[in-house]
């Protein structure tokens, strides 16, 4: 384990972030879709995403046959929780990739405020973990960010996932079967969201 309060998980609570936006937006988001990559993530040939990262570890390997890369799956952006029935902000930074129907520009900004907004504190809650620690969270609910603010602190984790059933919208809709496109090129979040003032900083 790294030391106390170093390389933790963060969690937010993207129901509580749904409930703290304006009914106006609320409304807005409901019959929204979004594409999701597995590909961005975990696809072969981007030197910094997840599976570079793992491939540069000594314990961790991918899989060869891995059908999450084959093609990109379209989500509601708000889905409904199967037992509780609260509304959740379903986008994330590493798999989202386009929001179905709109513009580039307009797609890259909402996506943009939507990963901000649930990454606010008031979200949030942090995790710093100990030995022998086991944490449970329903993924339906939450999004999860390892931090790595100390590299040279190791930390194993052993996480176990359950199935689940497809996401489905506040009109009882599931298209994560239906509704696939051709995967995304492996790449980082920011390469998404970032604007020509960001990829100016990036470059400096």
């Amino acid at each position: 384990m790294p030391r106390l309060g170093v390389n933790d998980t963060l969690f937010s609570s993207t129901e509580d972030a749904f409930d703290g936006l304006s009914p106006t937006m609320q409304r807005l988001l409901l019959d929204l879709n979004a594409f999701h990559s597995g590909n961005k993530a975990y696809g072969d040939g981007h030197p910094g995403n997840s599976r570079a990262a793992m491939e540069k570890t000594d314990t961790m390997q991918f899989l060869a046959e891995t059908p999450v890369l084959e093609s990109d799956v379209l989500q509601p952006v708000v889905t409904v929780h199967p037992r509780t029935g609260r509304r959740g902000i379903y986008v994330s930074p590493t798999f989202t990739t386009r929001i179905d129907g709109m513009h580039e520009e307009e797609s890259r900004a909402m996506l943009h405020f939507l990963c901000q907004w649930i990454a606010r504190p008031e979200f949030c809650t942090r995790v710093s973990w100990v030995p022998n620690q086991v944490v449970m969270w329903d993924n339906r609910s939450l999004s999860h960010k390892g931090l790595a603010d100390e590299l040279c602190e190791r930390r194993v984790v052993h996480r176990i996932t359950l199935r689940g059933r497809s996401p489905v919208n506040h009109h009882g809709e599931s298209f994560s079967l239906t509704h696939t496109t051709a995967p995304a090129e492996g790449g980082l979040f920011e390469a998404v969201f970032d604007d020509n003032r960001t990829k100016q900083a990036m470059a400096r």
